[in-house]
């Protein structure tokens, strides 16, 4: 089995960002809900998450446990932030 298309970016194929990696084991905050897709903030940049399981509310501190292409996996690590 041969791919007969060249998959590059003239051809406009883009591969992930493969500095995504260093956001593992990152802490940060869920700015938005995570439904389970959203958007934290870690080291002061927002990102596109994911939650690992299932609603994750906005303001609750959240950790990088997973980097898949250009899936940002995150899970809670602490409770809802007073308001």
């Amino acid at each position: 089995l041969i791919l007969s298309v060249n998959l590059d970016s003239a051809t406009g194929y883009n591969t992930p960002k493969k500095e995504l990696q260093k956001l593992v084991g990152l802490e940060g905050i869920a700015l938005t809900p995570l439904r389970p897709a959203g958007t934290a903030e870690l080291s002061g940049e927002r990102v596109d998450v994911v939650s690992e399981g299932g609603f994750i509310p906005p303001g609750i501190k959240v950790k990088v446990v997973l980097v898949e292409g250009s899936r940002v996996i995150v899970r809670p690590i602490g409770e809802q932030k007073e308001q």
